[in-house]
């Protein structure tokens, strides 16, 4: 999922598609490094985001924990428009799953 060939391309479903700029299509792709202040910006621009959602923490709970990340990132008009941080969790408890946020409370 880390290679760049990798990327979806999906429509923008919505009230307002017809008045958006561009191509109105949503491009995914996996998180990279080269990627990394884009991703910070993004977070660190949203009222909804929190200091769990910058790489940083990322970086904590891969070194801390072991757990693998799958971080995505959704472009439209080749600006961030979401992220979505995924964690692969295997253990005794939850099995062998996607969890957004291990290790968070809010």
């Amino acid at each position: 999922m880390n290679s760049p060939e990798k990327v979806m391309k999906v429509p923008v479903i919505g009230p307002n598609r017809d008045d958006a700029p561009g191509d109105n299509s949503i491009h995914i792709d996996a998180y990279s490094e080269n990627k990394r202040s884009a991703w910070n910006n993004f977070v660190l621009n949203c009222d909804q985001s929190t200091f769990f959602h910058l790489i940083e923490w990322k970086e904590l709970i891969e070194k801390n924990f072991g757990h693998k990340a799958h971080y995505i990132m959704a472009f439209q008009d080749d600006k961030v428009s979401g992220i979505l941080p995924l964690f692969e969790i295997k253990n005794i408890l939850f099995g062998h799953s996607l969890i957004s946020m291990p290790c968070v409370v809010y």
